[in-house]
């Protein structure tokens, strides 16, 4: 934010600093920030930094990686997004509703 407040010239011009936040590309703490930009479908989603979705699954017949490791027969699996997961998402996941 400081950043855009900089680039805007200070906080009174609101669209300006709106676009001055749009056009940002930066690095973080927390990764890459940048959002998809005014007028398209999805704008101001985040679409630098991408999470994982990570479900614990059962280990039993699972070939682990070197940084698995399994807990009361649980391993932690990467299910989203489909380019790194590790594993198909397990859904609905068995004895969830009991």
């Amino acid at each position: 934010m400081e950043l855009a407040v900089k680039a805007a010239g200070g906080v009174e011009d609101k669209k300006a600093l709106r676009d001055k936040i749009y056009e940002l590309e930066i690095t973080t703490a927390f990764g890459k920030y940048g959002v998809e930009p005014l007028g398209s479908p999805n704008s101001g989603y985040q679409r630098r930094k991408v999470m994982n979705l990570m479900q614990w699954q059962k280990a039993e017949g699972k070939k682990l990686l070197p940084n698995q490791f399994v807990i009361n027969g649980m391993v932690q699996e990467v299910v989203w997004p489909e380019e790194v997961a590790t594993a198909k998402i397990d859904f609905p996941f068995p004895g969830f509703l009991k």
